[in-house]
């Protein structure tokens, strides 16, 4: 007999089987209604064959056809029938024997030599379509072909034509083969699809759940910072009331000033966040549009007058009514008029146009500023894309604007573009559809105040009115920002000249300091200036030229990172190339606070990296003892020879906005350090009145560290480490925990049950869940040493197996435990029970086992210990699944 061997299918993994199969027959109910339905159609077609080939038993035939072809409307209509659409295969089985019975009897009625039997390879043919597989669908077709084959072993034998019965049953045997293999190698592909569409579709949900993660993230973050932000402007501006020092209203002023910008910075986060929210709705209003572009129009016109810019407004004949939400919509025109400012020198021009075509309102924001470069036009409105980056953060651009802007204007069902000539200006122009109805009552006409006044209260009208109240702050914000200058935080000092510090004792040691905002560079200079000889550069260019004017007299290097021009990285490295230069011990002063990021440091040739915001002592500190350890001393090749490779620079979305959050947040900390020694040096001998003054400012600075402490515990996330996961050994993972935690745990018991589960593997990024292990030993080591009475402590640390394909990590203390009540509380974002606690490690925690599909959970009583246990998904298993039939 022959046999076939046909390679098996391959195993789906576990975790899809039911999806796999749901999937399989969903595609198997809709063949069998296809091959069913195409089945009553045909069969009762063919009658015009049997017309013109067997007239003779046209009665007979027709009658046999009718009822093969009522068998295939029933198998239909069944199939239809919800209960019974599991059993799509054997229903259809039925029918595919029913029509074979049925040709096999006509061709008994004729005989088996007549070309009658050419009608079942048609069925060989139909079951090689259906989803079955090789086995069923052997089952169909061989089922079939008996009915042919046994009535003429039967009946037939003694007379039999030997040629014409092989040349018969050979066709339809190839056949029956042929379809048994297609159908065989369409199920391998069918497999690998389904299994494809639903490793995809999870992955899908798996980015929709990290983002869902990231917004809830930034939204409590963001929170948290505005909290402590409006304390510190609050207080100062309380200060700023109560004193007539010129050197503490100059200290208040910066720090007033940076909190303003850095509160812009958090709500332009806010706004990225909100617009990439899949769920967005804009809140429509009917508004005039000429009126709103008119009042974005007049904020920027004091501007234009100081910075001597033609500044025209040309607008279509009104009222132009459109629906829009107000507060997005005016964000969008002061992005783009704000942006053309920023790229267009005195003497230029700028045009705001507003022009209709009946169906749709067009804003046109042209300049005669430097242009856009062709290569770069395309892709202006990405996110994070900056087209000039000098520029840009010449005046703290986040490369942020175009992309909500562009976000904004497709909400509204509008499009945007840009048009460019590089050195003679860029226009970018927005359509809005119009009103249908011109005539409606638009929400900013001059009389809006008192027709809302006698509207009935209701909830749409409140929140229309809660709308308004929205860009009225808005726009008084934007007024603030104008008037204050805040667009050009680079600007900000609180000294006349900086440059009045630069090297006035050139007999102490020199140090060399590189940073291009003058703001960071008076808290550098304020902290350095009576202990050391400075000498400033504010690019990277202006620092060569101070290394060559000051060659063997500078001690020391301090640089930012991200600066116009020449980074400070390639600034570093090109320093440690001249051999004149590189013994010169070079510290980074940078936003960028990564692992990585410090390794890129170190292996460009950095001495030490102080990340902002930094205590000003921390820095003095620093800089005391590189220059008494290292001074005159080559750095480049031992700082180098401990590193194999240069890490993978950071995605430029983390860097832009972590520099220009920490950029002001160092400016506020660098002021209230010299705040806060003019108050230790003025408190005591303050009448009572001056005493009072002092404690806002001590509420001020306490601020300033509540905004700090928010800032620095976002460090602890790295979202973007998910992508470099991989498979490691759990047992190596908890003996890191237990090694970096190891001073930690000094006095108390470990004991560590890994007993056969030394070859277990976990995907995920180490770091991150060490960092979960360490959180939760810390806290574990607490309790035991907040407890009374006797006994040592004592830590378990234990693996098991949850099931085949995930494991329990336990970590187990007998400390003072937790009361019901806190345990329910203790994953939540800022809960802690600790006085010095931020609230935010074990909610970390939580979001860092999420984001690799694992979990935690707590079990404890109080003076009876505590138990975490971490649910992870193990990388290998350790029994293969079995496959699973295509069929």
């Amino acid at each position: 007999m022959m046999s076939l061997r046909l390679p098996r299918p391959a195993a789906v993994p576990p975790e899809y089987r039911s999806e796999y199969a749901a999937e399989l027959e969903r595609i198997n109910l809709q063949a069998c209604r296809i091959v069913t339905f195409v089945g009553f159609l045909l069969v009762p077609a063919s009658l015009v064959l049997d017309y013109f080939i067997n007239p003779s038993h046209l009665r007979l035939f027709f009658a046999i056809r009718m009822v093969m072809a009522a068998g295939c409307l029933a198998c239909y209509l069944l199939l239809h029938v919800r209960p019974l659409a599991r059993f799509a295969s054997v229903i259809t089985m039925a029918g595919i024997f029913l029509v074979g019975g049925g040709i096999a009897g006509m061709i008994r009625v004729l005989g088996y030599g007549d070309p009658y039997y050419a009608g079942l390879n048609l069925i060989y043919l139909a079951s090689m379509m259906l989803p079955w597989g090789a086995t069923r669908t052997a089952i169909a077709c061989f089922g079939v072909y008996s009915f042919y084959l046994l009535p003429i072993l039967f009946f037939d034998i003694r007379g039999l034509d030997t040629a014409l019965f092989v040349n018969n049953n050979v066709f339809q045997l190839e056949t029956i083969i042929i379809a048994i293999i297609v159908n065989h190698f369409q199920s391998l592909r069918r497999n690998s699809q389904i299994v494809q569409r639903l490793i995809i579709a999870k992955q899908a949900r798996e980015l929709e759940e990290i983002d869902k993660y990231k917004r809830e993230f930034i939204a409590n973050i963001t929170h948290e910072l505005k909290t402590p932000l409006a304390i510190v402007m609050g207080n100062a501006d309380l200060v700023l009331e109560q004193t007539t020092d010129p050197e503490l209203r100059g200290g208040i002023e910066l720090i007033r000033k940076a909190a303003f910008q850095l509160a812009n910075h958090v709500d332009r986060i806010i706004a990225v966040s909100n617009v990439d929210d899949p769920n967005a709705r804009p809140d429509l209003g009917n508004y005039d549009y000429c009126g709103v572009v008119q009042n974005a129009f007049s904020l920027f016109e004091s501007k234009a007058r100081q910075e001597n810019i033609t500044y025209a407004l040309n607008m279509a004949p009104g009222p132009l009514v459109v629906a829009i939400d107000i507060v997005r919509m005016e964000e969008v025109l002061n992005n783009l008029i704000q942006n053309a400012f920023k790229f267009t020198p005195a003497h230029g021009i700028i045009t705001v146009t507003v022009s209709t075509d009946g169906e749709k309102v067009f804003t046109e924001i042209s300049d005669s500023g430097v242009g856009i470069p062709p290569e770069k036009i395309g892709r202006i409105f990405d996110r994070m894309y900056q087209a000039d980056e000098v520029l840009s953060k010449r005046h703290g651009g986040m490369g942020l604007g175009l992309y909500i802007s562009r976000k904004n204007v497709e909400l509204h069902g509008g499009e945007i573009s840009a048009h460019s000539k590089q050195g003679k200006g860029t226009s970018f122009r927005f359509d809005l559809p119009l009103h249908i109805d011109q005539s409606v009552i638009v929400r900013n006409s001059p009389y809006h105040g008192d027709e809302r006044r006698a509207t009935p209260r209701r909830s749409g009208v409140d929140r229309r009115q809660k709308t308004d109240r929205r860009a009225d702050e808005r726009r008084r914000s934007f007024e603030y920002q104008q008037r204050m200058g805040l667009d050009d935080l680079a600007g900000m000092t609180f000294a006349d000249n900086v440059r009045d510090y630069e090297n006035l004792d050139p007999a102490a040691d020199t140090i060399l300091i590189v940073e291009d905002n003058p703001g960071m560079m008076k808290v550098i200079v304020e902290a350095l200036r009576e202990d050391y000889n400075l000498l400033l550069a504010f690019d990277a260019y202006e620092a060569f030229r101070k290394l060559d004017t000051g060659r063997g007299s500078i001690s020391l290097i301090l640089s930012d990172i991200m600066m116009p021009g020449m980074s400070g990285l390639d600034f570093c490295e090109r320093v440690m190339e001249r051999e004149e230069d590189r013994h010169i011990p070079l510290i980074f002063i940078t936003a960028l606070m990564g692992q990585e990021d410090q390794l890129r440091g170190f292996a460009a040739g950095a001495t030490d990296y102080i990340v902002k915001p930094y205590n000003i002592k921390i820095l003095k500190e620093k800089v005391d003892h590189w220059i008494s350890r290292r001074h005159y001393e080559v750095l480049l090749k031992e700082a180098s020879s401990t590193l194999e490779d240069r890490v993978e620079q950071l995605s430029r979305v983390r860097d832009v906005i972590l520099h220009e959050i920490r950029n002001p947040l160092q400016i506020i900390t660098g002021a209230n350090y010299f705040v806060e020694r003019l108050r230790t040096t003025s408190y005591d001998k303050a009448s009572e009145q001056e005493k009072q003054l002092w404690e806002n400012v001590k509420v001020l600075q306490q601020g300033t560290e509540a905004l700090t402490s928010v800032l620095e515990a976002t460090q602890q996330l790295d979202m973007a480490q998910l992508s470099s996961r991989k498979p490691e050994v759990l047992v190596d993972i908890l003996d890191d925990a237990l090694g970096q935690a190891g001073h930690l745990l000094a006095g108390i018991d470990i004991a560590a049950e890994f007993e056969g589960m030394e070859d277990l593997r976990v995907n995920c990024d180490r770091r991150m869940i060490v960092q979960v292990l360490v959180n939760l030993l810390r806290n574990g080591a607490e309790a035991i040493r907040e407890r009374s009475g006797e006994g040592k402590g004592r830590i378990d640390l234990s693996i098991e197996f949850a099931d085949a394909h995930s494991a329990f990590v336990r970590v187990r203390d007998n400390g003072i435990g937790m009361d019901q009540e806190v345990v329910d509380k203790l994953f939540r974002f800022k809960f802690t029970t600790k006085k010095d606690g931020t609230g935010i490690g074990l909610h970390l925690s939580k979001m860092i086992l999420k984001l690799h599909q694992g979990s935690i959970s707590v079990d404890s009583r109080k003076g009876a210990g505590t138990t975490f246990t971490l649910h992870l998904p193990l990388h290998q298993f350790h029994a293969e699944p079995e496959p699973v039939a295509a069929s």
